[in-house]
């Protein structure tokens, strides 16, 4: 039997296809890339609430480390956090679920536990969006 490089493999399964785990599609707009539609639309509707003031110091993609004894066991990245009428936010852009489900798809196992974590350790729960 013959053996191809990788290069030969390629050509002869054609181009790849980046297609999302959960069907998001990644996209460009405003300067920054967006992981969703949904997400970029909830970043939307947070800026017009500060805008009129209802809410402070908006930010996305917001990195916390997780740690254990002391020791950084991983990364959770909140989509957005902001301030209303003073306690810290956490938001995370999750798809819709559906009437059967008992949670969005897109919260996965390491989502779950990383939300644990989170609350555990910096007493802060995620609201889903």
């Amino acid at each position: 039997m013959e053996r191809i490089n990788y290069k030969e493999a390629r050509a002869l399964l054609g181009p790849r296809k980046n297609n999302s785990k959960f069907r998001n599609k990644l996209f460009w707009l405003d300067n920054v890339y967006w992981h969703s539609k949904r997400e970029y639309m909830r970043w939307q509707l947070l800026l017009t609430r500060q805008q009129k003031g209802e809410i402070s110091e908006l930010r996305r993609q917001v990195p916390f480390d997780l740690h254990a004894n002391g020791t950084k066991v991983g990364r959770y990245n909140a989509d957005f956090t902001y301030k209303l009428d003073g306690q810290l936010i956490v938001e995370d852009v999750k798809a819709k679920k559906r009437p059967d489900q008992k949670r969005s798809a897109t919260a996965t196992a390491l989502y779950q536990r990383s939300k644990r974590h989170l609350k555990a350790e910096y007493g802060i729960d995620i609201t889903e969006v």
